[in-house]
């Protein structure tokens, strides 16, 4: 495969498409190493899947297909971690999913899904509840 047009991704890796085919493909300019995965290594310097792949419909075929916006990736298969809206639906209802930080400029509490990955100010339900519950 050639690298002509390769478009450096991080590490020693870049991405190039195959003109037979038209996929991604990814070379490691270092050991030479061609495949048409996303390379691993760049993925967990990424942070991870988790949170980052969206599922669209191909437009020819009209099957889902998942889509990295971290990373570009795309795959026909189910990526680890991938939440599909349903799921992500209960996701955001537990309250064991959900932290709190505060932020620096503004010094105000704000919410944090870690599986939805979803960011609020304002205190999700789930957390009203459970507080509710720990009561007094």
């Amino acid at each position: 495969m050639s690298q002509q047009g390769a478009k450096r991704i991080g590490g020693d890796w870049v991405e190039s498409v195959d003109p037979g085919s038209g996929r991604k493909y990814y070379a490691n300019l270092v050991t030479k190493e061609s495949r048409w995965e996303y390379p691993e290594e760049l993925r967990k310097n990424a942070g991870g899947e988790v949170g980052t792949w969206r599922m669209k419909n191909d437009p020819k075929s009209g099957r889902p297909y998942y889509y990295n916006t971290a990373t570009s990736e795309t795959t026909w298969d189910r990526p680890a971690g991938f939440n599909p809206p349903e799921e992500a639906a209960d996701s955001a209802n537990d309250p064991a999913n959900w932290a709190s930080q505060v932020d620096a400029k503004s010094n105000r509490t704000y919410y944090y899904n870690k599986v939805t990955m979803e960011t609020t100010w304002v205190k999700p339900e789930c957390l009203d509840e459970e507080e509710k519950k720990d009561g007094p």
